[in-house]
């Protein structure tokens, strides 16, 4: 008798607790944390049932409430995805680097992170460009790192992680005062990562650390197209300036070539007949590399494309490109290019000089 009045007065505050958890739930965001109490709640309940002290009403509470929290739960989700996507919508039509400073503002200030970091990728190190928070000045340091000096990856394992795996990471440093903690997220491009984004933890009572490192990871996906495409519209676009000057530079070209043996003589003689130019009006000659590197040109091909090509560095590819202007008396690129082809790929016997 003892027993089960012991285990009515346990189950009636267990009820009262379970009633307890319902009412924060409903006040609170904190999803990982309620859900661990009704697991340890639940346990509890079944042991009283299996001893005869507990109703089946006490463990149907406790379903209905986990239903709730999981309703809750995936619309939390459900709306910060929405939110990631009209942020994002907001970057469309910006230039490469417009989006990344337009990124940081709205991670900070729409996302609930206090600072963030962005940073450039390359072979054996990162390098931070540009730090942004909330009262925080845009050069200042993040949890240590600099903008502007290069961090090596061996010295930074949560980064080099990021980078192999592709995938972002929670980083915890203790120091002697306090924690250091942050979240990092990749921003790939075709399968490499060309970037990261660094952000500190959030102090909102109303989200957890997973919550935001879900958000920062599909952030920095989204952010990733916005930026690819916004670099392939900035390459189009300078690709049609050049083809416009091109095209321009050609007619120029075609308009000499047809008016020029027929074009009025300085005196005015409508009828004299053109005198045969000498051999400075030849064609230049090329030699076999100088040709190699106009053939590449042709194709839109930057200098940086054409030194991985050719094995060279851009400095060469770029004095290769000055003697060839030299040869051809041009003052830029499209007009060299247009000389090349319009006298022929093959200009020049092509000795080596």
């Amino acid at each position: 008798m003892v027993t089960v009045i012991a285990g009515r007065a346990e189950m009636t505050t267990d009820a009262d607790q379970l009633h307890s958890l319902g009412r924060n739930h409903r006040g609170s965001g904190v999803y990982p944390q309620l859900d661990r109490q009704l697991d340890s709640f639940r346990h509890r309940l079944e042991r009283q049932r299996a001893a005869g002290c507990a109703t089946e009403d006490l463990l149907a509470g406790v379903v209905r409430l986990r239903r709730e929290l999981n309703g809750r739960e995936a619309a939390r989700g459900v709306k910060r995805l929405n939110a990631i996507r009209h942020a994002v919508d907001s970057l469309r039509g910006t230039s490469s680097r417009e989006a990344i400073k337009a990124a940081m503002t709205l991670l900070c200030r729409d996302f609930g992170f206090t600072r963030v970091m962005v940073s450039t990728v390359r072979e054996h190190d990162w390098l931070p460009r540009r730090v942004y928070g909330r009262g925080v000045e845009a050069s200042g340091a993040f949890q240590g790192f600099s903008v502007g000096e290069p961090v090596r990856l061996e010295d930074s394992d949560a980064e080099a992680a990021l980078i192999r795996g592709r995938h972002g990471v929670v980083v915890s440093r203790p120091t002697a005062s306090a924690r250091q903690d942050y979240l990092a997220a990749p921003i790939t491009v075709g399968g490499t990562v060309i970037g990261m984004l660094h952000a500190d933890f959030p102090a909102a009572a109303d989200t957890t650390v997973m919550d935001q490192f879900d958000l920062l990871e599909a952030f920095a996906e989204c952010l990733a197209v916005v930026y690819e495409r916004a670099v392939l519209d900035e390459k189009v676009s300078q690709q049609r300036v050049e083809v416009d000057k091109l095209c321009a530079t050609m007619d120029q070209l075609v308009t000499r070539s047809v008016v020029g043996d027929t074009a009025p003589s300085p005196t005015g003689d409508c009828g004299a007949v053109a005198q045969p130019e000498d051999d400075s009006h030849a064609p230049p000659e090329l030699t076999p590399r100088e040709r190699e590197v106009m053939s590449y040109v042709a194709t839109g091909a930057t200098n940086r494309d054409i030194a991985r090509c050719l094995l060279i560095s851009e400095g060469t590819v770029k004095s290769h490109l000055k003697r060839i202007a030299e040869k051809f008396n041009t003052t830029n690129r499209a007009a060299a290019l247009a000389m090349y082809l319009t006298m022929g790929a093959g200009v020049g016997s092509g000795r080596s000089r």
